[in-house]
C-alpha cells in the first residue's frame, strides 16, 4: 500500500531523497508538453503534417495523459509515488526516444502518446509523495514549489530549446531530454533495491543460514549493487531501442 512509503520517514535528507526527485519529475513533464510549441514547424515540415495533423500530434499527449489518471490512482494507492513514477518516467523515455527516431507522422503520434502516459504521473505522484513525507504545515508550500518547477519546465521548452536547436538537430535535442528522463528515474530505481535488503533476513532462514549473518554493511551494499543493476539494465535498453 501507499501507506508503506510513510511508516519511515527520514530524519535528514528529505530534500534530496525525496522533494527534489518528484519535482524534477514534474519539470521534465512539461518540457514535453511544450516542447512542441518550438518544434512544431519543423515537425510538420518534416513529416509532412497538416494543420489538423500537428494539432494532433500535440493533442495525442493530453489524450493518454487524460485517460491514464483513474488507473494512475489505483496503482498509486497499490504500489506508492515512488515506484508508480519511476515506472512510468522509464515509459516516458521509452516515448521520447521513439518520437526522436520516428521516420512518419504516424509513429511521432504514436510517440507522443507514449510520453502522455508516461508523465501522466509526474503531479499526483508528487502531490502523494508529499502527504506521505512532509508535515500538514508544509503541503500547501510544497505544492507551490511543485507548479513553479513545471512552470519553469515549460519555460525551459521556450528560449532555451530554441537556442538549442541552433546547435543541435531536433532528434539530438530530443535524445538529451530523454536522457534527463532516465536520470531522474535513477532515485526511485534504485531505491526499489531496497527491496532486496529488506527480504535478505527471510531468504537466509528459508535457505537454513542465520539471518544475524546479513550485516548491515552487507545488506547495504546489496542494495546499492541491486538499485544499480536493475537501473542500468533498464536504461539500457531503453537507450538502444530495444524495448521499441
Amino acid at each position: 500500500m501507499a501507506s508503506q512509503d510513510a511508516i519511515r520517514r527520514p530524519a535528514g535528507g528529505l530534500l534530496a531523497r525525496v522533494t527534489l526527485p518528484f519535482l524534477a519529475g514534474y519539470f521534465v513533464s512539461y518540457v514535453y508538453r511544450a516542447s512542441n510549441a518550438i518544434l512544431g514547424p519543423t515537425l510538420a515540415a518534416e513529416f509532412g503534417l497538416s494543420a489538423a495533423g500537428l494539432g494532433l500530434l500535440t493533442g495525442v499527449y493530453f489524450l493518454a495523459f487524460a485517460l491514464f489518471q483513474l488507473p494512475l490512482g489505483l496503482l498509486l494507492d497499490r504500489f506508492g509515488p515512488r515506484r508508480v513514477n519511476a515506472t512510468l518516467l522509464l515509459v516516458a523515455a521509452s516515448g521520447g526516444l521513439w518520437f526522436s527516431l520516428a521516420d512518419s507522422g504516424a509513429s511521432a503520434i504514436a510517440a507522443r502518446a507514449l510520453i502522455g502516459l508516461g508523465v501522466s504521473g509526474c503531479l499526483m505522484s508528487t502531490f502523494q509523495a508529499f502527504v506521505l513525507w512532509h508535515p500538514p504545515g508544509r503541503i500547501a508550500t510544497l505544492n507551490g514549489i511543485a507548479f513553479s518547477a513545471g512552470a519553469l519546465g515549460a519555460i525551459a521548452a521556450t528560449v532555451p530549446l530554441e537556442l538549442l536547436l541552433r546547435v543541435l538537430h531536433w532528434r539530438e535535442a530530443y535524445v538529451g531530454i530523454v536522457a534527463i528522463t532516465v536520470a531522474v528515474s535513477l532515485v526511485w530505481i534504485v531505491v526499489w533495491g531496497s527491496i532486496a535488503g529488506s527480504m535478505l533476513p527471510f531468504v537466509l532462514r528459508r535457505l537454513g543460514f542465520d539471518p544475524a549473518s546479513a550485516s548491515a554493511p552487507f545488506v547495504a551494499t546489496l542494495v546499492d549493487v541491486t538499485g544499480l543493476v536493475i537501473y542500468f539494465s533498464v536504461a539500457t535498453a531503453i537507450l538502444t531501442g530495444t524495448v521499441l
